[in-house]
């Protein structure tokens, strides 16, 4: 049986074009989670920190390198639910927002990286389970410009 429980963990994604290559690591939590700061939100005060303190429990770390070896990642947070649409487990992800990089799916940044200027995160993903029983997941919709690569690639997300 799927549940939000047993879909917890880093899913990993990727996919190479004949100049750019493409990567998202999305993790899923249980239980809502402490949006990192970023470095300028340091010096907030403790009132500006209580406001701008924003839970989440999905993180999408997506990166795009392209031919002239470009490289842009940024991590993504929002929010998800597990659903049934035709007869199949999804997860329906909202309010994704920027935000800065989540240790566990971005450790280390690329020298000369550069943020996304927009996110990319999924909206919509089909749930499977492989033979293992592990949860697989398959893209249905997409946010963000490197739409048409996620819901056209043969690749999935996988544990």
């Amino acid at each position: 049986m799927i549940s939000v429980k047993t879909l917890e963990g880093i899913y990993k994604w990727s996919q190479d074009g004949m100049q750019d290559w493409w990567t998202c690591d999305l993790q899923l939590f249980e239980l809502p989670q402490q949006e990192p700061r970023r470095e300028a939100e340091s010096s907030l005060t403790e009132t500006e920190t209580l406001e701008k303190n924003q839970t989440f429990r999905a993180c999408a770390a997506f990166g795009h390198m392209d031919f002239a070896g470009d490289y842009e990642i940024s991590c993504c947070y929002g929010e998800f639910e597990l659903i049934t649409a035709d007869d199949k487990s999804c997860l329906r992800f909202t309010d994704w927002r920027l935000g800065a990089d989540l240790e566990s799916v971005l450790p280390t940044r690329e020298k000369g990286s550069y943020p996304l200027d927009d996110v990319e995160a999924p909206i919509l993903a089909t749930v499977d389970l492989d033979a293992d029983g592990k949860p697989v997941l398959r893209i249905q919709e997409w946010q963000g410009n490197c739409d048409n690569v996620l819901l056209n690639s043969p690749n999935a997300f996988r544990r």
